[in-house]
């Protein structure tokens, strides 16, 4: 069932995201599958398959999403990036589906690293996305449900609504925020989003933070933005305090939102995330 249907019969909905290259891949959803509605599996660029060097991370990610969904019968969402993805090849597309990965997250994508190539044969998202739904044929029910990702941090609002506008008329479903630390973060944005009539499904970024050391590596080298409270929370406070920050995002947002997005950075075991997963999934039992 694709995140779309589900949506409409769940609130609010969970996803946790993977590495495709991760040894461990199988043990680790298994030990989210109670919990989850949708594992995501990203295509860095610094993913590889130490048989086949050449392959790039999106085939990783592609190879890897069939596997798990037909190892685990969970709903799978790969990446669809501009960076990797071969223009004209609609066979890639008919495989996913043949296989029942039914869920894209289309994003331009990070260069790789030297001496890795770069094809960037698609030169936006919303490119992207429309030749997607250039292949696809039949009614809605057969179609991908395609997930962008949007910075409702942003400085400049209007340029967010601007790309929100374009990728959801090129045909995008569903949207995923950056890590949130704070529900003011987001809210605004969300508010903005509507009154300019250009809303879809968002689902929120949590990501629990382990350290102010950690907050730098993230502001550092992936932008991400984070306030100088929870910062300070994170230097003074007692052990579990970046549990605490993500609980309050959440019991702020819940209702208010349909979903949120788990990430799994920094956390090999799981033992946080799966710690969280229980108690978000025990509240929207409850």
């Amino acid at each position: 069932m694709r995140i779309t249907e589900k949506l409409q019969n769940r609130h609010p909905i969970l996803v946790v995201e993977f590495k495709p290259d991760d040894p461990n891949l199988l043990n680790s959803v298994e030990k989210v599958k109670p919990y989850v509605d949708t594992i995501r599996l990203t295509a860095l660029r610094n993913a590889s398959d130490p048989n086949d060097p050449t392959k790039t991370a999106e085939q990783i990610c592609f190879e890897s999403a069939i596997n798990v969904t037909q190892k685990t019968g969970l709903d799978v969402m790969a990446s669809l990036i501009c960076r990797d993805h071969p223009h004209g090849d609609g066979q890639i597309l008919a495989n996913l589906k043949r296989s029942g990965v039914q869920n894209l997250l289309a994003v331009y994508g990070d260069k790789n690293d030297p001496p890795s190539g770069n094809r960037y044969e698609f030169r936006t998202s919303p490119e992207l996305i429309r030749w997607v739904r250039k292949q696809e044929f039949g009614d809605d029910s057969d179609r991908f449900c395609i997930a962008v990702g949007i910075d409702p941090t942003h400085k400049d609002i209007r340029k967010q609504i601007s790309s929100l506008k374009e990728k959801r008329e090129a045909g995008a479903d569903l949207a995923i925020t950056q890590p949130i630390f704070q529900p003011y973060q987001v809210i605004g944005s969300l508010k903005a989003y509507e009154a300019a009539d250009e809303f879809m499904p968002v689902l929120i970024g949590l990501l629990v933070p382990k350290s102010d050391k950690s907050i730098a590596f993230l502001e550092k080298r992936l932008g991400v933005n984070v306030p100088s409270i929870v910062k300070e929370r994170l230097r003074n406070g007692k052990a579990g305090e970046g549990l605490r920050i993500i609980r309050e995002v959440y019991e702020a947002l819940w209702n208010r939102v349909p979903g949120f997005y788990i990430y799994q950075w920094a956390d090999p075991e799981l033992t946080v995330v799966t710690g969280l997963l229980q108690e978000l999934r025990g509240h929207t039992k409850g």
